[in-house]
């Protein structure tokens, strides 16, 4: 019986020991080696009451395993933040993009083929129906020999990306050439993001309105006040959607800008160049100088008006004065070469 009881006392050191050492750190574990029986009895009562038990009943005591196979659980210390464990079964999060493509490209074809290259891809688009492509805008014009179009679509990316395959085919096909090509994008992912959050927040909002006005009738001003907030929640969340439903109509359908312009052919000069030009433009000189002519006595017609009349009365009255004077002068010169009276 003195046998057993030192044997469950041993038994009880050996548990208590390796529960300190696995409390502590490891730097502690010289101190372990140094607890009396007594420390170790007063710390682990629960397991001699087991051990009483089990040594009154008449069972056997299995001795405890290997300080080398038990678990160690070593505490944090208080720098070391606990880390958090990984979520379990939670999706990892990914952003899509939301980009709205914008495509152009400048044909240069003669000036015959300008309507006809436009209307050819109007046509592809027109074919393909308005789920695929859309006619924006299709116009040209003519400023003398030269012919420009201009034509814009909305399309989705895969018919576009067929559709741009084709375009040196069919400048070729014109007689021209594709002379340039571009393609730029706008990011409307965080756009689209936050008006979705705030249709929902309003959505939200809108349904606690209306829960509210269903069930606390209340006051009449406080009902009507209840309405006009639910009338402008109403009126954002039709706003927010309206936006909503433009930008993913522009990432879905992508834009495309097409510009036609006709070529300019270059005409070889002669020996006898200088003279054509000359008869040609002619009857242009002579227009611009009869213009001139006609606009130099539009300009002293006025003053003609005026100088005129006063220029003539005054001759006039310049020989009349001058007959005067002669007349005068030949009265005198008879006066005095008559005789005197009486000889």
């Amino acid at each position: 019986m003195n046998i057993h009881k030192v044997w469950t006392r041993s038994a009880i050191i050996m548990i208590a020991a390796a529960n300190l050492a696995c409390s502590r750190e490891p730097a502690a574990t010289d101190f372990v080696d140094n607890l009396t029986v007594e420390k170790a009895e007063s710390v682990a009562p629960v397991e001699m009451t087991a051990v009483n038990a089990a040594a009154s009943s008449g069972g056997s005591l299995s001795p405890p395993p290997p300080i080398s196979e038990r678990k160690t659980i070593r505490n944090p210390s208080p720098s070391e933040p606990p880390t958090p464990a990984p979520p379990t079964g939670a999706p990892a999060t990914t952003t899509t993009l939301f980009l709205a493509y914008a495509y152009s490209a400048t044909f240069v074809v003669p000036a015959d083929n300008v309507t006809r290259a436009m209307k050819g891809h109007e046509n592809k688009c027109i074919t393909a129906g308005p789920a695929f492509c859309q006619v924006v805008t299709a116009a040209s014009q003519k400023d003398g020999d030269s012919v420009s179009a201009n034509l814009s679509l909305r399309a989705t990316p895969a018919w576009l990306g067929t559709f741009r395959s084709g375009l040196e085919q069919d400048a070729k096909s014109a007689n021209g050439k594709l002379e340039a090509q571009g393609v730029t994008s706008e990011d409307l992912t965080r756009n689209i993001v936050d008006s979705e959050a705030r249709l929902r927040a309003l959505k939200a909002l809108r349904i606690r309105i209306e829960a509210l006005i269903a069930s606390r009738p209340g006051k009449l001003a406080d009902l009507l006040e209840a309405e006009r907030e639910l009338a402008r929640v109403q009126g954002e969340i039709d706003s927010f959607e309206s936006n909503l439903s433009v930008m993913r109509a522009r990432v879905t359908m992508s834009a495309m800008d097409l510009r036609y312009q006709s070529r300019q052919i270059a005409v070889g000069g002669g020996t006898f160049k200088p003279l054509g030009d000359a008869i040609t433009g002619f009857f242009g000189v002579m227009a611009t100088s009869l213009a001139a002519l006609i606009t130099f006595l539009a300009a002293i017609l006025p003053f003609a008006l005026v100088v005129i009349p006063i220029g003539y009365y005054g001759l006039k009255w310049r020989a009349k004065m001058k007959s005067r004077r002669a007349q005068a002068h030949l009265t005198t010169s008879n006066t005095s070469t008559m005789p005197p009276p009486g000889d």
